[in-house]
C-alpha cells in the first residue's frame, strides 16, 4: 500500500515474497523507489502496519477492516523448533 500511494508500481507476487527478511527500506531500495520517497515509504509502511486498518480480515472477509501487523503469521514448524529449543 505503501507504494501505491507514492505512485510507485506494485511488485508482484514473486517480488513481494523478497519483501520477507531484509528491512522495508532495503525492499524498497531493491525494487527501484526513488531516494526522496524512501523514508515516507517507511513511515506509510509502518502507519499501514500499526496504525490504520486498511487490510480486509481474511477470517472475517464481510466485517471490519484490520491493520497490517494482523495479517502476520508464524512460519510453519516455527512453534515447534522454538519448543525443542527451550527443552534444549
Amino acid at each position: 500500500r505503501a507504494m501505491s500511494d507514492l505512485g510507485m508500481q506494485i511488485p508482484d507476487d514473486e517480488e513481494m515474497m523478497r519483501f520477507v527478511g531484509p528491512s522495508i527500506l532495503e525492499s524498497f531500495q531493491r525494487n527501484g523507489m526513488p531516494e526522496d520517497l524512501q523514508l515516507e515509504g517507511v513511515k506509510l509502511y509502518r502507519k499501514y502496519y500499526s496504525e490504520v486498518a486498511t487490510f480486509t480480515d481474511p477470517k472475517n472477509p464481510s466485517g471490519s477492516k484490520i491493520t497490517g501487523s494482523l495479517l502476520n503469521k508464524v512460519y510453519e514448524g516455527i512453534p515447534e523448533q522454538l519448543k525443542k529449543l527451550r527443552e534444549s
